[in-house]
């Protein structure tokens, strides 16, 4: 009941008899007339006048009126009637409800429809258990007392946990008339439920401003649930001028089988008489807790269709892949075997893998501890083992290359001592096409093994030393130079030494900071390797492993990385807390043991990292340049900048060809540095580092006030269809598992930003060499409380123009969402999409679009 009712002794004993129906009253005073066995309850505001009996209750400030011959109640002065197959109370000016039938009719009633969204509904209502009835009325989603909108219509139905439908129905802004809808409808029901699909077109695509506007219709078609874990969904695609589609899709979601996934094909008739198949499907089950099997698929007919007909630069910078994997964990290890499918959209080139196939063994402890004994406590045996197959197909080229490749790995510890083998087999195989017609088939083989035994020995501090020694050689075999013969190579062995420290210096700190300390982290190895002996007889194995591979090596390897690090002040306050949580954490530790303080809080202010470089004494000796590395990279990292990745790569020596001619004079190679590439990405925000210290940061602020709670977007307010994730679609393939993530909101004036920077140079006179200067951002603000801003771009310093754009700005508003999208792709094609919906049912929006695409470039602004 809405109301509490007083009990006692009495009353109590009355509410246990049995096979009767209780009736309960409450009021200032009471009437009852005998022979017409009506009863008038009288109320006043501080003492409200109630009646209660079988969970069906109604109080009232004035009075109520119960005729227990016919089980009518009636109510006068802000009667309000609750109870089973209502989600809120009913207000109203006067009310009157039959128990025994369960109808009532309120006039001048407000009441709420809690499914999907709150429906506010006032207006003369009749109602019926299971359902609600309203003529004249009104309804909105709005809780303000003056609301911001609402929906006028002549009649309203709701069936409890069904469906809401109107007829007659007017929007209203205020009290301005705005837009007249025949029917509107909105669905009660909960999960997946059949039903025909909400078509997607704008304004436009019905009137067209001008001739060559080509419209476009999406999302025509039907769902079909087909149960609570399977559903499949078939809708049309009009686009005039361009293409006619069909797309089915099926998904299922089995729980309890730990299995789950779908697929969505689309066929595409194009106008000018060609056909297109794309297919995207997203599986994966798990048999058991150890074996899990995934499949990935994207594939489409036409890399060029997908070229010229996608909007979404997104898909245009990625390629069409597709991905299969089956794993599987055993006792001793686990087994994985893979295949994948790249489709390129720059050119018609696929690349396979077919199949991968790895394996890996756990890691095995021979000598476990026993008593004391512990020094074979790390004694270990580990091995990996992978077999791959890679094909590559340039359509319409001569060219045919594939390949199998394969690597087995292991190793075995034992305390500081070391001992780990490896070996690596490749195969490729190729075939061309010659000037009279014939192909021709080459293949060739090339193995490489080594074993090696390493001891590692600390000094000082972090300080280590560590000499190893090394044997290995290489098999090859070739059908072009001696019918696929194998060749073995001379057997290598190298002695090599390695001594790793880190060096430290403490300096004052700056700002907040306390202390500033410098870590250099140098490394030195040394490499010697005698010279291996061969067959000066064996012309054809001098062919595979000529002189400069078994001469004798002598190399020394210098590398270095260095980091500065910033200790933050820390407060008084601060201080205190430290210590009094190392107070509290000495009693539960061990008293034996030392006790750590909490750390103070660090952070990285430089991070560099240098390419080692490799000097080889012998071919310095023999004319030759002793510089091993062609480039050499640095790699920058700074907490002072979220995100940061800087790499800046050289190229150490001019080519001979462009300093000769094209003649090679010398085995010595000009040193001659060159900035050839430079990478970096990072992120900027009004919370970075560097704004804070230089006091710019912006505390965030409390979210001001709207004086009524925003309606929530219902997860089922699709037109009576589950969503099924796919958006009206930018591109061709698009992502079947994509779902439109709510715009993230910020305190006002917030922003973000992401920079990748993309630099790569070739040397004057290098026709081969590549020229491309790139940017690519991501930034987003808040410049109010309900208006967001993003904006993803790339510009080409190159080219001197910008290669995609992707603006947007979201208006939330109290209960409306409007949307306002600007697409450039690299294609060329662009799109402008303007669109205003309701939150409480997105089908009651308002859409505008505009398309231009390169074949069809006649439609614009």
């Amino acid at each position: 009941p809405a109301m509490d009712f007083p009990t006692d002794s009495m009353m109590l004993e009355l509410m246990k008899l049995q096979n009767l129906t209780a009736t309960q009253y409450r009021g200032s005073s009471a009437v009852f007339v005998a022979d017409s066995n009506n009863l008038i309850i009288y109320g006043t505001k501080e003492e409200k006048a109630g009646v209660s009996k079988e969970g069906q209750s109604m109080t009232a400030d004035s009075l109520l009126t119960f005729d227990q011959t016919t089980s009518v109640a009636c109510g006068f002065g802000k009667p309000v009637l609750t109870g089973p197959g209502t989600d809120s109370p009913v207000e109203s000016r006067e009310v009157c409800y039959n128990s025994r039938t369960k109808v009532g009719v309120a006039r001048g009633a407000r009441t709420t429809v809690s499914e999907g969204a709150n429906w506010i509904m006032t207006g003369d209502i009749y109602y019926k258990e299971g359902a609600v009835y309203d003529h004249n009325g009104m309804f909105t989603d709005c809780n303000l007392p003056y609301p911001h909108y609402h929906f006028a219509a002549k009649d309203v139905k709701v069936i409890n946990k069904d469906v809401m439908v109107a007829r007659n129905v007017t929007l209203n802004f205020g009290d301005v008339p705005v837009f007249w809808l025949p029917f509107f409808m909105q669905s009660m029901k909960q999960g997946r439920r059949s039903g025909i699909l909400m078509p997607e077109f704008s304004v436009n695509d019905i009137v067209r401003r001008n001739a060559n506007y080509n419209r476009r219709i999406s999302n025509v078609g039907f769902y079909w649930a087909i149960s609570d874990y399977l559903g499949s969904r078939l809708a049309m695609d009009w686009w005039s001028n361009n293409y006619t589609a069909v797309e089915g899709s099926f998904d299922y979601n089995l729980n309890d089988k730990f299995i789950g996934g779908g697929a969505t094909l689309k066929r595409y008739w194009r106008t000018n008489g060609g056909k297109e198949f794309s297919v995207v499907a997203n599986n994966s089950w798990s048999p058991n807790e150890r074996t899990d099997i995934r499949v990935d698929a994207q594939y489409a007919t036409s890399t060029q269709f997908v070229r010229e007909s996608s909007f979404d630069p997104r898909e245009l910078r990625r390629q069409i892949a597709s991905n299969a994997g089956l794993s599987r964990r055993f006792d001793w290890g686990s087994v994985s075997l893979q295949t994948s499918r790249n489709q390129f959209l720059s050119d018609n080139k696929v690349d396979w893998v077919l199949p991968s196939l790895g394996v890996n063994f756990s890691t095995v402890t021979l000598f476990p501890a026993v008593g004391n004994t512990s020094w074979y406590n790390n004694a270990t045996w580990t091995s990996s083992a992978q077999l791959r197959r890679i094909a590559t197909d340039f359509s319409g080229s001569d060219f045919d290359p594939s390949g199998l490749s394969g690597n087995f790995n292991s190793s075995f510890s034992m305390g500081r001592l070391g001992w780990s083998q490896s070996f690596t087999s490749n195969q490729t195989r190729a075939t061309a096409v010659r000037a009279a017609g014939d192909s021709i088939l080459t293949s060739a083989r090339d193995m490489n093994w080594t074993t090696s035994l390493n001891f590692q020995q600390t000094l000082i501090g972090t300080t280590t030393f560590t000499p190893s020694v090394s044997l290995g050689g290489q098999m090859r075999s070739s059908d072009t130079i001696a019918d696929n013969r194998i060749f073995s190579g001379p057997m290598r062995m190298d002695v090599s030494a390695a001594l790793k420290m880190d060096l430290f210096g403490f300096w004052p700190g700056i700002g907040p900071m306390e202390r500033l300390r410098h870590r250099i982290s140098p490394s030195i190895t040394y490499s010697y390797s005698p010279t291996a002996t061969v067959n000066p007889a064996d012309s054809l194995r001098k062919l595979f492993f000529p002189t400069t591979s078994s001469r004798e090596r002598n190399t020394i390897t210098i590398g270095i990385n260095q980091t500065i690090e910033g200790k933050y002040k820390e407060d008084a306050k601060r201080d205190s807390t430290r210590a009094d949580s190392a107070a509290i954490d000495s009693t539960s530790v061990d008293p034996t043991e030392p006790r750590r303080l909490s750390q103070a809080r660090k952070v990285t202010i430089l991070s560099l990292n240098t390419d080692a470089v490799t000097y080889d004494f012998v071919a310095a000796r023999e004319g030759e340049t002793g510089i091993q590395q062609t480039q050499i990279s640095n790699s920058i990292n700074s907490d002072l900048l979220r995100g940061l990745q800087l790499t800046i790569t050289h190229e150490l020596f001019k080519p001979q060809a462009a300093a000769t001619g094209g003649a090679v004079t010398s085995k010595k190679k000009d040193f001659e540095p060159h900035l050839s590439r430079v990478s970096a990405s990072f992120s900027l925000s009004n919370n970075s580092f560097i704004f804070k210290m230089l006091g710019l940061g912006r505390k965030e602020a409390a979210p001001p006030a709207t004086g009524s709670q925003e309606t929530p977007t219902p997860a089922d307010a699709q037109g009576g269809v589950p969503s099924t994730g796919v958006k009206p679609e930018l591109g061709v393939l698009g992502n079947r598992n994509e779902q439109t993530a709510p715009t993230p909101r910020g305190p006002i004036g917030s922003w973000n930003a992401s920079f990748n920077v993309t630099l790569e140079r070739a040397r004057a006179g290098d026709l081969s060499g590549i020229n491309n200067q790139m940017v690519n951002t991501n930034f987003s603000f808040q410049p109010t409380q309900q208006w967001h801003v993003t904006w993803n771009t790339g510009y080409s310093f190159s080219d001197g123009k910008f290669t995609d754009h992707m603006l947007s700005f979201t208006r939330q508003m109290h209960d409306w969402d409007a949307n306002f999208d600007f697409v450039k792709a690299q294609n060329g094609n662009f799109s402008f999409m303007f669109n205003v919906r309701l939150r409480a049912n997105p089908d009651i929006k308002f859409d505008y679009s505009q398309r231009s695409n390169v074949p069809n470039r006649r439609s614009g602004f």
